[in-house]
């Protein structure tokens, strides 16, 4: 039996080979930050200050890291390798650069339609839906 908000359910489909997942532990004086990157083996786990910024920056690192291994053979992803491949400890200052290089090719792809060299684009093949319970504890698809 369903019962309105219901948080042992998940309302979405979640497909863990391509999905980010981050766990927040919160408290007043920090904040311990677990992940599931698709792509890398180790899980990461990060304590942090309490901190937005520190805690955005932290999560678009992680996204980087699963662009890499999605989107292997694009410019971005190339770009990133010849940088990295000879040099040590660079590959956390050129994630960061990747992360700004990615959100301006996103912002292009927005604005003017222009997808980035060797950017794959997944066709949308079904709608996702959402299931969000109503006023009266039924599900609904919106």
């Amino acid at each position: 039996m369903h019962t309105p908000n219901d948080l042992n359910q998940s309302c979405i489909v979640l497909k863990q080979d391509s999905t980010l997942i981050a766990v927040i532990e919160m408290s007043l004086s920090s904040w311990l930050v677990a992940g599931v990157v698709p792509g890398v083996e180790r899980q990461p786990l990060k304590k942090l200050a309490v901190d937005e910024s520190a805690l955005l920056k932290l999560l678009n690192r992680w996204r980087e890291w699963r662009f890499l291994m999605f989107q292997k053979d694009s410019a971005l992803a190339q770009w990133f390798r010849a940088r990295t491949e000879n040099a040590r400890g660079t590959r956390k200052t050129m994630i960061v650069a990747l992360a700004r290089k990615l959100l301006i090719a996103l912002w292009r792809l927005v604005r003017e339609g222009v997808v980035p060299d060797g950017i794959v684009l997944r066709p949308r093949n079904e709608r996702r839906s959402l299931k969000t319970p109503d006023s009266f504890g039924q599900s609904v698809r919106s």
